[in-house]
């Protein structure tokens, strides 16, 4: 005798979410103009992000660049708010914005950024580093699936951002403090 999963089931009005599904049941289906993402897998912690390492750093940067991913897809925080610093004014802001898209039964469409250059140094609370971040085009929209004004974002290759990370003792992994995207030069 075999029962039905409980993750397999609908439970309606329990997420303030309206349509994204993150069950791991289904197939993943990338947002579109006719609705949010459904079953978007969700990001792991990488074992590699609880060593106190230059290689635990930057797992906590990937891991970082795709709880972004999720959150962009779900309107969930839960990913990246565990790997971010309490001072990470880009992690908030960006939790703040999806959410809140989300609530209101909006969503976005677009890939997942792209990570094509990382250069990683010590620090004096942990690690520095500068990236080259591929950023796919974006688009925000209402419930009805209109494009919300200023929603579409152009692509942006080769975005140049700069990571500062400490390793939380008591969380016993690495956290991002700081995501700042730099401005180009000239």
């Amino acid at each position: 005798e075999t029962s039905a999963p409980a993750s397999t089931s609908e439970t309606a009005g329990v997420s303030s979410s309206p349509a994204a599904k993150t069950s791991g049941s289904g197939e993943y289906v990338p947002a579109s103009a006719d609705g949010p993402a459904q079953n978007v897998p969700k990001p792991k912690m990488p074992a590699a992000m609880k060593e106190e390492t230059k290689e635990g750093a930057e797992a906590a940067i990937r891991y970082f660049w795709e709880a972004t991913y999720f959150l962009q897809q779900t309107g969930e925080p839960q990913p990246l708010q565990e790997v971010s610093g309490k001072t990470c004014k880009f992690c908030e802001q960006y939790k703040q914005s999806m959410t809140g898209l989300y609530e209101n039964d909006g969503w976005m469409s677009g890939d997942g950024p792209s990570i094509t250059s990382m250069a990683t140094q010590p620090s004096t609370d942990g690690y520095i580093a500068t990236l080259l971040i591929d950023l796919s085009p974006e688009t925000a929209r209402d419930s009805k699936g209109k494009i919300l004004p200023g929603g579409e974002v152009s692509a942006s290759p080769e975005s140049p951002w700069i990571a500062e990370l400490s390793y939380s003792s008591d969380l016993g992994h690495w956290v991002v403090d700081s995501m700042t995207l730099e401005s180009p030069a000239g």
